[in-house]
């Protein structure tokens, strides 16, 4: 099992929070702090990850983040990709997750999605691999 301490924790809070910081208005980004409530539930965070991730200078969060192993980056990764797919402007949410792969050292590739004509759902128009 992949684990993280302390530090990547709150490095990985602020990382979540940059992505965040793309949406225009915390309002609009109500919907993502809720699900990245629940993403670190099991974390043993007090409710407020908000003000732990706000504490955190950015760029420290993204060297602790560059110096993580493949597995913790891979795992890394693979939230930041589950808050770009939940609700919200997902285009624009990818576009801020390659800024902050590129910051990061994480390795990322996006593809253009397979867009049904008869899907209503707002995935957007590409993904995260």
């Amino acid at each position: 099992m992949i684990e993280f301490n302390e530090t990547e924790k709150h490095a990985m809070l602020q990382c979540f929070w940059q992505l965040l910081g793309g949406i225009q208005g915390l309002n609009k980004a109500q919907n993502e702090i809720e699900y990245i409530s629940k993403l670190v539930s099991d974390w043993q965070l007090s409710n407020r990850w908000t003000i732990i991730a706000i504490s955190q200078d950015p760029y420290n969060a993204f060297a602790c983040v560059s110096k993580m192993n493949w597995e913790q980056k891979k795992l890394f990764k693979g939230l930041v990709k589950e808050i770009v797919e939940s609700k919200g402007d997902n285009d624009l949410k990818t576009k801020m997750a390659v800024s902050l792969f590129r910051e990061t050292a994480v390795p990322h590739d996006i593809k253009a999605r397979e867009l049904s004509p008869f899907s209503n759902n707002n995935k957007g128009s590409y993904e995260i691999v």
